[in-house]
């Protein structure tokens, strides 16, 4: 757990919300931890949906149509939210695991729009609301992607003396090399799919080697910034490499069972996961100039 928290930005928060569950001091590995980090999560947002709602019964009528709107939205984001943290519990229970960062950051998001949409009007309930959403967001990133992050930089030598730059740079490397091989992977796979049985599978695949080229891109611009000392869009960088990977994820997801594709699935998962190394990396950097 302490690993889990120390990854957070609020260290203090993701300790004190873990152990609001009394299963915590028995969680002896992170997919314990990350059932109960969603499970937090989700009842977090449930509550607020239910607050909002109760807003919204308060706040109809003459004058108030901007906070209503307001609301509305939030209430448009909150369920977003639950959305992807209760779709994160069929990831955990098929012991997958895929998606389990990008649900998390979906959820995060939804908090960030909610937010937004109170920009001009103050409410101090919904903005700590929204606050701990993210918190409890950032805390299921951490038991998601934890043991992956550990494994992919400590593959690289350099890691153990590595200073700031340096762990970016293995970070974007890392997922340079392996969009490549997916980029690889995926010309194989339509230089064997190239008949008329395979026609709606190659047209998948296509979609996908050009979502692939797009990540390539963002990661040669990404390495190219850290070498110029302008690191600056690099978090930004690796939204567009996700992105990429997620949309290649939504071209295949209907063919996704087929054996040929399921290479192409984990592909795209360690991709995304690739992307949040970079990203939390690029963050540092942002951060740090």
């Amino acid at each position: 757990m302490d690993s889990v928290c120390r990854q957070t930005s609020n260290y203090t928060f993701c300790v004190n919300s873990l152990y609001s569950d009394p299963n915590t001091p028995s969680a002896d590995d992170q997919i314990k931890l990350a059932y109960i980090a969603f499970d937090l999560a989700y009842d977090g947002a449930n509550q607020t949906q239910d607050y909002i709602t109760q807003l919204l019964k308060n706040t109809a009528g003459p004058g108030r149509q901007v906070v209503y709107q307001s609301l509305k939205r939030c209430s448009q984001d909150y369920d977003n939210a639950m959305k992807a943290l209760f779709a994160a519990f069929g990831d955990l229970d098929s012991e997958t695991y895929f998606w389990l960062a990008d649900y998390s950051s979906k959820a995060s998001q939804a908090a960030d729009d909610c937010q937004s949409a109170f920009r001009q009007i103050t409410s101090p309930s919904l903005t700590s609301r929204n606050h701990d959403l993210k918190g409890l967001c950032e805390i299921c990133l951490a038991t998601s992607s934890y043991k992956f992050c550990m494994d992919s930089l400590y593959s690289d030598s350099r890691i153990l003396s590595a200073d700031l730059k340096t762990v970016a740079l293995i970070a974007f490397g890392l997922a340079y090399s392996h969009a490549q091989n997916t980029q690889d992977h995926i010309a194989e796979l339509l230089r064997n799919s190239c008949c008329p049985p395979q026609i709606a599978v190659n047209q998948h695949l296509q979609r996908c080697s050009h979502d692939y080229e797009r990540a390539i891109v963002a990661l040669q611009r990404a390495t190219n910034e850290l070498n110029s000392r302008n690191g600056h869009d690099l978090p930004d960088l690796a939204d567009e490499v996700a992105q990429a990977a997620q949309d290649c994820q939504v071209a295949v997801e209907e063919l996704a069972s087929l054996p040929v594709l399921q290479t192409l699935t984990s592909m795209n998962h360690d991709l995304v996961a690739f992307s949040e190394i970079c990203k939390t990396v690029g963050l540092y950097i942002t951060l740090s100039s």
